[in-house]
């Protein structure tokens, strides 16, 4: 009998234990009654013929009343206490002598039966019509079969009473044997137990609910002993861990607990109170080996017991766990990416061999490999068909679950034939629009032990794997994209150059004829016919060099420099510049200094000077009469640096208030009508805005139409700190320092250039030997000693950028090694100075060339290399 029925076993036992003292106590009073009723007769006195013994006989008459009269006493406290005992009990008392069928019933025993007292002849038979029909022939049985054997009788019947109520009584007799031994008299007592049988009834009831709680229970239920030994348990139990009744009952609970666990059960059981639960969460070992996370609460049920019951929480624990992971991943310092953790953490905490993460190909039958985790490593990843893989029958899927036998249920299954797989589980990655992209798949060599923890951990972080994938997808296609803007930047580029070589080539032999023949005898008609050719070639010059830079800046391969520079010297040769386009127009060009500016700042003064040449090109271009003038003043000047505001203000056309927004955008013209009249690429005022932006400043304009445009921005420049042993060049310029002749070796492989350069430098005074490769240049330098290099970058045999390399890597002839070498190219785009510079020349004229521009560069390097 386990606890919970011996609770209620208890309850009743006590019941019937309380009824059978009570009728015990009652018959034994009965039975005692019987006994000294012989002595409440009349005490006949023997009197014989000797009166000697009259006294002897009188005395022992004495004593025997004496004895009577406490026997009466006796007698009557014990009526006394039967009475009270009846009473208490509602018991009624019989008398039956079964070969007479003489009956006696008491007062009480007539309300018992339902009966009037006194209105029928106590009787056997009267007895038993009291007897309920459906009890009367068993009852009758008991009574008959106690008689034959003259045992006790005991006997449980029920009756109905005039008012249609039934009761249950209960009736206890002890045979009583006459003197002789021959014949018995019964004495017994009868007790109502109608509400003693509800109760047990009652109690019965509460046992079979509390049996079928227990058994049916969805939480595990355990009862254990103070010595710590399991000693009973609910099916649930033995579901959750695996063992059999057999199996677990009679062993310690300590066994199946985490060893880390222990600390925190109370191993001494005496410990615990009833009115002090305990409540913890704890590991248990199943029988496979594998531990559950449970939910404990034990209490103290009695002196002997502790129940425990069991919620197990593993699948809880792992969800929370999973979804703190998700919280974290792609934030921890592992070294691994989202996937890889991801990946780990499904083979861990799923007990599974090998997982992958992939990411659906368009047509949603093939899949590559994002990450693969296979034995504790991960593999390179791999693209692979899906059909005949259980990956195949995920796709489109919430979910796709193979307990066990997956290898043979996929026999073509490379993967799951050589791992020996027994489990899968898998999902489908969606993307916010609802499309499959990927899928996660878990594989074991094991059958799943818990597919619904398996498959809701596999729903729970699809959602993050799935955005995650999609966030991948996202910056593969920008990073695609990227490096296709980049190849085709890349390749307008190579285009720009090479067009800008194709052009300047030609323009240079152009330009430079134009200025030879300037120099020779002209009639006034063809010096104007040549000027016209000579501007028209400078405006051509100045349209590939716009669009060179806009390449450059949209680039981002346009650098800003910092060097010192003449700010008076730059706007001085700005006015020279445009002074004789000005006078053409009829119009004044005037530049002036407001306030304190200092002469020598740093700066890019090559980027100043640009910004400049557009704005005061530009206001000279759309001023018709008036003027145009050029300010320079302070903002803000410091110890270091000085803040100056530069302005070009013309009294042109002015620009229409609705247009003025658009004058710095790329490629436009105010005036785009086929009857315009000003040209241009629209690309100058856009470069001024990037090139100031690139210095950090901001570039305005105000204008009204009629009245003219101002154009302002401003740009912080360092302050030039001299030394004071710092000495200037006083009497003479760097030109005048260069040698008067030189002896100048030329690499150009153009008939037209090589003429245009030498003709050049001859009238500059210099000796030049032409040569029209690389190869041959380097011949030429172990022939003679020259002391200047002329080298085309682009040329047939050997280009000028290796035969460079190759003059600076012969140390066996310093002269060659340290010998100036000047590059003179077509090309122009970002980066080639620098690579120039980078392989060993000294300097870059770019194409086409004039004879300051290679008088400027002669001193330049000169100077550089011999410092004079």
């Amino acid at each position: 009998m386990d606890e919970i029925e011996l609770y209620g076993h208890i309850h009743g036992q006590l019941i019937k234990t309380a009824s059978a003292l009570a009728i015990l106590l009652i018959v034994g009073a009965l039975g005692m009654l019987f006994l000294l009723r012989p002595l409440t007769g009349k005490v006949v006195l023997r009197t014989g013929k000797l009166e000697s013994r009259v006294s002897e006989q009188t005395l022992v008459l004495q004593n025997q009343l004496s004895a009577l009269q406490q026997a009466e006493k006796s007698l009557s406290r014990s009526e006394e206490r039967l009475r009270l005992a009846l009473d208490a009990a509602n018991a009624g008392t019989w008398e039956w002598d079964p070969l007479t069928n003489e009956n006696f019933w008491s007062e009480e025993l007539w309300k018992l039966y339902g009966l009037e007292p006194n209105s029928i002849k106590p009787s056997y038979e009267a007895w038993l019509q009291t007897v309920h029909p459906d009890d009367r022939w068993k009852t009758e049985q008991v009574v008959q079969v106690a008689a034959a054997n003259r045992t006790d009788l005991i006997a449980e019947w029920r009756v109905r009473h005039s008012d249609g109520k039934e009761r249950r009584l209960m009736s206890r007799g002890k045979p009583v044997p006459d003197a002789d031994g021959k014949s018995i008299r019964y004495l017994g007592v009868v007790i109502d137990i109608t509400e003693a049988r509800q109760m047990e009834e009652q109690q019965r009831q509460i046992n079979r609910r509390f049996r079928l709680i227990f058994e049916r229970a969805f939480d595990a239920i355990i009862l254990v002993d103070m010595e710590g030994v399991i000693t009973n348990g609910n099916p649930k139990l033995l579901e959750i861990l695996g063992y059999s009744q057999e199996e677990l009952f009679g062993t310690k609970i300590a066994d199946y607990i985490h060893p880390a666990d222990l600390a925190a059960i109370p191993l001494n059981l005496y410990q615990m109170t009833p009115e002090v639960p305990l409540r913890i969460e704890r590991r248990m070992r199943r029988k496979d080996g594998r531990y559950l996370i449970l939910d404990i609460s034990a209490n103290r049920v009695d002196e002997n017991t502790v129940m425990g019951i069991y919620r197990d929480i593993t699948e809880r624990k792992r969800i929370e766990d999973a979804q703190m992971f998700l919280a974290q991943c792609g934030w921890m310092a592992s070294g691994e990416d989202f996937f890889q953790s991801l990946a780990r953490y499904l083979a861990e905490n799923l007990g599974m061999d090998y997982v992958c993460i992939d990411r659906l190909a368009g047509d949603l039958l093939e899949a590559q490999t994002v990450a693969v985790y296979f034995d504790g490593y991960f593999e390179d990843n791999v693209v692979y068909r899906l059909k005949d893989t259980p990956c195949g029958d995920v796709v489109g899927r919430q979910i796709c679950c193979f307990p066990t036998d997956v290898r043979h249920l996929f026999p073509n299954d490379v993967v799951l034939q050589e791992m020996l797989a027994e489990s899968y589980v898998g999902t489908t990655l969606w993307n916010s629009q609802g499309q499959p992209i990927g899928l996660i798949a878990v594989i074991g060599r094991q059958p799943l032990a818990n597919p619904q923890l398996a498959e809701s951990m596999l729903k729970l972080v699809a959602v993050r794997a799935a955005s995650e994938l999609e966030r991948k997808q996202g910056e593969d296609e920008l990073v695609k994209a990227r490096k296709e803007a980049e190849s085709a930047n890349r390749a307008k580029s190579e285009f720009l150059a090479n067009m800008s070589h194709e052009i300047r080539t030609p323009l240079n032999g152009v330009l430079g004829m134009l200025q030879l023949l300037e120099t020779t005898y002209l009639e006034e008609e063809q010096k104007e016919y040549v000027e016209v050719a000579i501007n028209s070639g400078n405006s051509l010059l100045t349209v590939i060099n716009d669009i060179l830079d806009f390449s450059k800046i949209e680039a981002g391969m346009l650098e800003i420099k910092e060097e010192a520079f003449d700010l008076h010297h730059l706007l001085n040769s700005l006015q020279k510049i445009f002074s004789n386009q000005a006078q053409k127009k009829g119009i004044n060009l005037h530049y002036g200094i407001i306030g304190r500016v200092p002469r020598r700042i740093i700066g890019d003064s090559a980027r100043l000077r640009q910004v400049l040449f557009n704005l005061i090109g530009n206001a000279i271009k759309f001023t018709a009469d008036g003027e145009v003038r050029l300010t320079v003043q302070p903002e803000e000047t410091g110890e270091t640096e000085v803040l100056l505001r530069f302005s070009v203000q013309d009294t042109g056309a002015g620009i229409p208030p609705e247009k003025v927004e658009y004058v710095f955008e790329t490629f436009t013209q105010l005036d785009g009508t086929h009857t315009r009249q000003h040209e241009g690429t629209g690309l100058g005022l856009s470069i001024v805005k990037k090139i100031v932006k690139l210095m950090n400043g901001s570039v305005s304009v105000e204008s009204r139409v009629g009245v003219g445009s101002t154009f302002s921005f401003s740009l912080k420049f360092k302050l030039v700190q001299l030394a004071q042993n710092e000495k200037s060049i006083k009497g003479e310029t760097l030109l005048d320092a260069v040698p008067a002749a030189l002896r100048i070796l030329l690499a150009e492989d153009n008939p037209i250039n090589q003429l245009l350069a030498r003709k050049m430098l001859e009238k500059l005074g210099h000796q030049v030997t032409v040569v029209e490769n690389g190869r041959k240049a380097i011949a030429e330098l172990e022939k003679e000693r020259f002391d200047l290099v002329f080298m085309d970058v682009q040329m047939p045999v050997m280009d000028g950028v290796e035969a460079t390399r190759r003059i600076r890597s012969d140390t066996s002839n310093s002269y060659r090694t340290d010998i100036p070498i000047v590059a003179m190219t077509a090309m122009a785009m970002a980066g080639d100075k620098e690579a120039l510079l980078e392989n060993g020349m000294d300097d870059y004229v770019s194409k086409p060339i004039g004879k300051n521009q290679l008088e400027s560069v002669i001193a330049r390097v000169l100077k550089k290399r011999y410092n004079f």
